[in-house]
């Protein structure tokens, strides 16, 4: 069986194209001002069931020495063609899940999952069981089958998968994956290509960059000398004050000093001597960076709740549960429409092929 590869960003954007790679020929045509797609896979390889899932762990595996455990689990089955037709589909599958991790749900965890060692104390663990129960409800849908999680790449595919080795079971060879993040990632760079082509090109020069820079500099240049002049302000009642307190100690020694020749006043550009004794005072250095203002949107956060408001105009309620967790990125996949089943199609990958969370071992390598 031939599964879709890394082709989609590659040919996203050309029209009408056709191929052949061991015999079996794809065929693509794309309409981008309407924003269809149309893809003709064998049927033996195009995705017949989504599976939405998400997990609630004890913690962040960089903090626990790669040796989360997983509290909460949603699978969520969907027919492929149901997200296509862009809307919510009504026919789910749902398999729901708790357990005691057997060990402790950290304090920062049980605040965003609302769910601590005392909740689950009566839950079962995750067992072979329901490593079992998890391949067979999977199995039982239409292939080819398909995982999707956000973020699923660097946290729920490795951590799932550690589980299930645990148990001494895998999920079937033919089941595969991708990663949400990625495909609203991928589709927000391609959307803000376009809004660049629609800009003139006289208006490209870069011109609004340099007054941008111009401004910055004069503004930084102001604030620097504000706080040479604090400085400066507070570095001269101190001396002040040593150059009274020596004088009190020594009266010839202070009048020696203040008939001497002064010299230089010039201040050096990273330090300067004070006129009392051998007192050195540094100038104070300004390690403010230098804050970059941009002309189009600052940066985009693709945290799920953050996606889901941006694409439906929506809050989301109950974020850090799986279920709803489960049901927003349903709803943003329904929302893309054909658009994410193409995608998908396009960038998915064995699941047996992820590596599984292992300690010492940076997770998703």
């Amino acid at each position: 069986m031939m599964y879709c590869p890394q082709w989609y960003k590659a040919h996203y954007l050309i029209k009408n194209f056709k191929f052949a790679i061991l015999g079996i020929t794809l065929s693509y045509s794309c309409c981008i001002t309407q924003k269809r797609y149309s893809f003709n896979f064998p049927m033996e390889t195009k995705i017949k069931s989504f599976v939405f899932m998400d997990c609630e762990t004890t913690g962040l595996p960089f903090e626990e020495n790669n040796r989360t455990k997983i509290t909460e689990l949603t699978l969520c089955v969907v027919q492929s063609i149901h997200i296509e037709m862009g809307v919510f589909p009504r026919i789910q599958d749902k398999l729901h899940l708790c357990f005691n991790p057997q060990k402790l749900v950290s304090p920062a965890a049980s605040t965003i999952t609302k769910l601590s060692n005392d909740l689950l104390e009566k839950q079962p663990a995750f067992t072979t069981s329901t490593a079992n129960l998890i391949r067979e409800f999977i199995d039982l849908h239409p292939k080819p089958v398909c995982l999707v999680a956000h973020n699923g790449n660097k946290f729920d595919y490795p951590i799932l998968k550690a589980e299930l080795l645990k148990a001494k079971i895998n999920l079937s060879d033919d089941i595969l994956c991708v990663d949400s993040l990625e495909a609203v990632q991928f589709f927000h760079s391609e959307d803000n290509k376009k809004k660049t082509e629609h800009i003139p090109f006289e208006l490209q020069d870069g011109f609004d960059e340099l007054i941008v820079n111009v401004v910055e500099d004069l503004e930084q240049h102001e604030t620097n000398l504000k706080n040479i002049a604090v400085k400066e302000e507070k570095t001269f009642v101190t001396n002040s004050t040593i150059c009274n307190n020596e004088t009190q100690a020594n009266s010839s020694t202070a009048q020696q000093i203040n008939e001497t020749t002064p010299k230089s006043s010039i201040i050096q550009q990273n330090d300067k001597k004070a006129a009392c004794g051998d007192k050195l005072i540094r100038k104070h250095e300004i390690t403010n960076p230098k804050i970059r203002r941009r002309l189009f949107s600052p940066g985009v956060s693709f945290k799920l709740e953050d996606v889901f408001q941006r694409i439906t105009g929506q809050p989301v309620s109950n974020s850090h549960t799986a279920e709803c967790d489960v049901d927003s990125l349903i709803r943003i996949a329904a929302t893309f429409g054909e658009r994410f089943t193409c995608w998908a199609n396009f960038n998915c990958r064995k699941f047996s092929d992820i590596p599984a969370m292992t300690p010492g071992k940076r997770i998703g390598t």
